[in-house]
């Protein structure tokens, strides 16, 4: 092993809590019969049920430790960093590997043979007396629950755009300081840029902090990294010093293995041409965000083992045709037009700081929530007049900035929902209901239709409904991906509207069996999906929410006074009243089952109203208020405990 290599590894024994407290004259003696070897993302150090033969330690990288749960299953124990060890188990008691050690990131790991282990423990007995101590903390986390198994408690999230075009260093530079306001964490940008107005000069920082034409190492990366005032960490790589292609994989995968150390997140902004550099970060990103003009497809077949996080950008000259506006839409879409990117390449200015309520902000910071895996989705059950308590729902997660990434509805909860999908607020969703509730009554006498599948017509609902929500809306222009359920009458089965025409999906969605007539859309009987789905929190799961809450408006069955039947103008009809009580208790009991896989369930007091309770709008929203208010201390446990494990 050549002298300065020796001195290297060197360092790094002593930097580890195995050896913690060892004299240096003893780390010297055993460092010739360590065996330093270098390992890939996905090779395999030892597997389960292998004999023992070594303890390792890395010195670079990331490894995961693969055992099995209480039910047997496999799954990821811990994730392990340069300085720690692993393998000491099954060394000390002399049996079988319990567990898988892949690596993750690529690393440098030393291997202690069994025989060089015990002559240091013999020798220096406090390498026991370490080992003792980092196991008895790995079980106390463990016991304690604070063992984070999911691979992206340290993510490194590429920004990839294969045009050769200025608007990925403008998302990597506002996404690392949107996750970084998001998460409270730390966060760092590593520029690969190839373009001489890279982040440096963007950000107006300081160009002699560029690595240039240095060896890369620990020291030198850590010296490198320039603070921004935002609270991001920027480490650059000269534009020139990329173009010699000196940057290969151990470089790269030395850099992202320090920045994984120090930073829970790593964005890294790269070059639109395929340079060594730019092919060995995007193969060692968790994550690739292609960042792809909107109704063109990003370059998936490139990557195989990342997660893929397509971004697509719009502008004037990237509209949508009719055709494509009823397909499904992209989960995330940014608008924007040149002027609205120049104070950035200009004078330095974050948009997600300056601007950040501007829609282009708003896209950024959901984004960021996507990736830092804080996607809030919420699934909204309630029928008629009693799902009018969404708003105050709404009113207060906006009043606490709680965004909603994701929605799921039934009935009038699909009506609130698609509404505030389209990006009408909660103040504008109140004034539109107490216009409803002193205008207009749900029903009328005019609305009787017996003789078209149900008792009431629903014109009267749908003609509201399209003053608020365009016949021309499509599923393509909600801010928020957003379904809506319905059910098949001849099958019973569920049907989900994601793409389409809007108004569409929501007609058959406020048809409740008996009361309004079907709708029929692609040959198909269409009706309230509540009768078998009433809060689909299913489908935020499907759409791969990380916190998801569940609204039951429902309520259980109780004795009206004077009968029961006594709201609107109604009073004397009682076949309607018939028909919703009978679904209301099978509602109400599927509502709670659906609820148990929900992180939260935020339950309004609505018993006293009936589903035709419109002209109480006021008193039902404030249940939905009090409700929300009850369960917001819940929620915000809720999303800290996601974003201590990152910190």
């Amino acid at each position: 092993m050549p002298l300065r290599d020796r001195m290297l590894n060197l360092q790094e024994l002593r930097k580890s809590a195995l050896f913690t407290g060892i004299e240096i004259s003893e780390l010297r003696r055993i460092l010739p019969r360590l065996e330093k070897k270098y390992y890939s993302r996905g090779d395999v150090v030892f597997k389960e049920g292998d004999p023992s033969r070594a303890l390792y330690l890395i010195l670079s990288g990331q490894v995961k430790i693969i055992g099995r749960d209480e039910q047997g299953r496999h799954a990821v124990i811990m994730y392990l960093h340069a300085g720690d060890f692993f393998g000491e188990t099954s060394l000390i008691t002399g049996e079988a590997r319990s567990g898988t050690a892949e690596v993750v990131i690529d690393a440098d790991i030393l291997a202690i043979e069994k025989e060089v282990f015990e002559d240091i423990s013999q020798k220096e007995p406090r390498v026991l007396h370490n080992v003792i101590r980092i196991l008895s903390q790995r079980i106390s986390l463990k016991t304690r629950g604070l063992v984070q198994p999911s691979p992206k408690a340290h993510i490194i999230v590429s920004i990839y755009q294969p045009r050769k075009e200025i608007e990925g260093a403008f998302l990597a530079a506002n996404l690392a300081a949107s996750i970084l306001k998001r998460t409270g964490t730390r966060v760092a940008v590593l520029d690969l840029s190839l373009k001489d107005a890279n982040l440096v000069k963007i950000l107006r920082l300081d160009p002699a902090k560029e690595i240039k034409h240095q060896e890369i190492t620990r020291e030198l990366v850590e010296k490198m990294l320039i603070p921004h005032p935002s609270g991001l960490q920027l480490l650059a790589l000269s534009p020139g010093f990329l173009r010699e292609g000196k940057i290969g994989r151990e470089k790269i995968a030395l850099i992202l293995s320090i920045l994984k150390e120090k930073f829970p997140y790593t964005l890294i902004n790269t070059a639109s041409e395929i340079t060594n550099s730019t092919f060995e970060a995007l193969d060692l990103s968790d994550k690739i965000v292609p960042l792809t003009p909107l109704g063109e497809e990003p370059p998936l077949g490139m990557f195989d083992h990342q997660e893929i996080v397509p971004v697509y950008y719009q502008t004037s000259q990237h509209f949508l045709s009719p055709e494509a506006s009823l397909k499904r839409p992209p989960s995330l879409t940014l608008n924007w037009e040149p002027p609205q990117l120049e104070p950035f390449y200009k004078a330095g200015e974050l948009l997600v700081e300056t601007a950040s309520d501007n829609p282009i902000g708003q896209s950024i910071h959901r984004l960021a929530r996507h990736l830092a895996e804080l996607k809030l989705g919420i699934a909204f059950g309630g029928v008629a007049a009693r799902g009018l308590a969404h708003i105050g729902i709404l009113e207060v997660l906006e009043q606490n900035h709680l965004s909603v990434d994701l929605m799921a509805g039934v009935n009038t909860g699909a009506v609130i929902g698609a509404a505030y999908a389209l990006g009408i607020g909660s103040k504008d969703l109140l004034r539109i209901a107490l216009k409803l509730a002193s205008e207009h009554n749900l029903v009328t006498l005019t609305d009787f239709n017996i003789f078209q599948g149900g008792l009431l017509t629903s014109k009267k609902v749908f003609k509201f409904i399209s003053s608020f929500i365009s016949p021309s809306s499509t599923f393509s222009q909600l801010k928020i991906p957003f379904r809506v359920s319905t059910m098949e009458l001849e099958t019973g089965q569920e049907v989900v509207f994601e793409k389409g025409r809007l108004l569409e999906a929501l007609q058959a969605a406020i048809a409740m069996p008996g009361v309004f007539p079907p709708v029929q859309i692609d040959g198909k009987s269409l009706v309230d999906g509540s009768v078998i789905n009433p809060i689909p929190v299913s489908h935020l799961i499907e759409m791969q929410a990380d916190i998801v809450v569940g609204v039951n408006a429902l309520s259980p069955l109780r004795k009206y006074p004077s009968a029961g039947f006594t709201d609107g103008n109604v009073e004397d009809w009682k076949i309607p009243d018939i028909i919703m009580r009978s679904f209301q208790k099978l509602q109400y009991e599927v509502s709670l089952s659906k609820t148990t896989v929900a992180d939260l369930t935020i339950t309004p007091e609505v018993t006293e109203f009936s589903w035709k309770s419109v002209r109480r709008a006021s008193e039902i929203i404030d249940a939905g208020r009090k409700a929300a208010e009850q369960a917001l201390p819940r929620l915000l446990e809720i999303l800290n405990r996601r974003k201590f494990y990152r910190r």
